[in-house]
């Protein structure tokens, strides 16, 4: 089984597994979806944009239907000098500022 992203089709994930005597597909499948997760997690982190800061609360464009959960930590990051090859901008270094935490249902709600 391959792990191809469809954008480059680069594989990104080769599985192979090789068996001997009984088969346990199901114990197969939950081998391979923990490998599959695990390279999906570090290969495509999620990534969000700060939408706003209101005193000591971060605001930003990611919610439930990105599967965020409270108590999760958010590395905060901001653009930093341009990486450039004969004076063209191929992109720019991260620089970590700090974190912030999804407080969730620990918010008042009005």
């Amino acid at each position: 089984m391959r792990l191809i992203d469809t954008e480059t089709t680069a594989i990104v994930l080769p599985l192979v597994r090789h068996e001997t005597g009984p088969i346990d597909p199901a114990e197969i499948a939950v081998d391979f979806s923990r490998k599959i997760n695990a390279a999906i997690k570090e290969n495509y982190p999620l990534r969000g944009r700060i939408a706003g800061i209101d005193g000591d609360l971060t605001i930003i464009n990611l919610g439930k239907k990105h599967n965020i959960v409270p108590g999760m930590v958010f590395h905060v990051r901001t653009e930093g000098k341009p990486i450039e090859l004969e004076g063209r901008i191929l992109g720019y270094r991260e620089v970590k500022d700090g974190q912030t935490e999804d407080l969730g249902e620990k918010l008042a709600r009005p």
